[in-house]
């Protein structure tokens, strides 16, 4: 690392505040190596603060994302790298197979943010947390829903416990109702003959503050900060993590769904879906064990194993009642 790097390091690890002359003795290097290293570190929009006999005092230190805020927080050991920016953190995983089982990497922004069917996902600077993490272990091709599962309610968990009512969207996204906060998206590389995976990449990404949207996202993303909730990106980051470690660890797929149940405003709800180039609409019934979402709709009960809903507004479901005679 770099000298500004090595003093940043230091500045968090002792809680944000430290004396040059003890940077020094740590890092080997003089006073005024120390000096010119914080001094960088301000070029770069640190505020740090210096005070004789006081020593130096950087400001906000948990909010900064570098590997160390976010492994302090973690229950198992991983891997952490962070990027300044990336196309995106699922491409850079995928891009690096030689990366160790249950690597994670994070970004500061996103310039190609992926969410599902090819939709981009909106990550600029300072608004959220993006970041993927790499399993290696072998799993057959029935299961791989359960992974966004357990990605949707370890980010549910984190974000409850920080105070906001997440709760899930079928099938990968995470809301505080009406407005979307979080978007999954899994991919996977498989041995096609023995119908298994030999990687998996699953990326996250959390609204944490409120910023600037593009007018079209204004009235459907909401963040963390305006739920009333608070946590810093390296807390997010391995609170999400620790609860997925933990679901994954006993992959009892009974108790994924269960709780995924839960925690799924749909169910009960009036929507619509498209279906083999089809249009339909109707009540989301159940989550079934398989993780297909059950629904009834006029035509008869459909299951989806994949797909976009949308739940519809009251004036759609009372003009389809009016037209149907109020049945399906």
């Amino acid at each position: 690392m770099s000298t500004k790097e090595n003093v940043l390091t230091l500045l968090i690890e002792a809680g944000g505040s430290m004396t040059g002359e003890a940077m020094a003795r740590r890092l080997g290097l003089s006073r005024m190596a120390v000096c010119k290293g914080v001094e960088a570190l301000r070029q770069d929009g640190y505020v740090i603060d210096a005070k004789t006999k006081g020593g130096y005092t950087l400001h906000h230190a948990e909010d900064i994302l570098i590997p160390l805020n976010i492994t302090k927080w973690l229950h198992q050991s991983h891997e952490v790298i962070v990027l300044d920016e990336v196309d995106s953190t699922n491409t850079y995983l995928r891009d690096h197979p030689e990366f160790p089982d249950g690597m994670i990497v994070t970004a500061k922004t996103q310039t190609g943010g992926k969410g599902r069917r090819g939709n981009s996902f909106h990550s600029p600077v300072g608004s959220g947390v993006y970041f993927s993490l790499l399993i290696k272990k072998a799993l057959p091709l029935d299961q791989m829903w359960a992974l966004t599962f357990i990605a949707a309610i370890a980010t549910a968990r984190t974000l409850r416990e920080a105070g906001a009512d997440a709760q899930i969207k079928w099938v990968n996204d995470v809301y505080i109702p009406p407005k979307k906060i979080c978007g999954i998206l899994t991919e996977v590389t498989l041995d096609a003959e023995a119908r298994m995976s030999t990687g998996i990449v699953v990326g996250i990404g959390i609204n944490l503050k409120k910023t600037e949207r593009p007018a079209e996202l204004q009235h459907k993303i909401t963040s963390l900060e305006e739920a009333g909730g608070t946590l810093s990106p390296g807390q997010t980051i391995a609170g999400v993590i620790n609860h997925f470690d933990a679901l994954f660890k006993t992959f009892d797929l009974t108790a994924i769904v269960q709780e995924y149940k839960s925690l799924c405003f749909v169910l009960g709800e009036e929507i619509s879906f498209v279906k083999n180039g089809i249009s339909y609409m109707g009540t989301a019934l159940d989550i079934l064990p398989d993780g297909n979402l059950l629904v009834e709709t006029k035509e008869g009960r459909q299951t989806l194993s994949s797909g976009e809903i949308s739940i519809l507004p009251q004036s759609i479901i009372h003009e389809r009642d009016k037209n149907n005679g109020n049945n399906f």
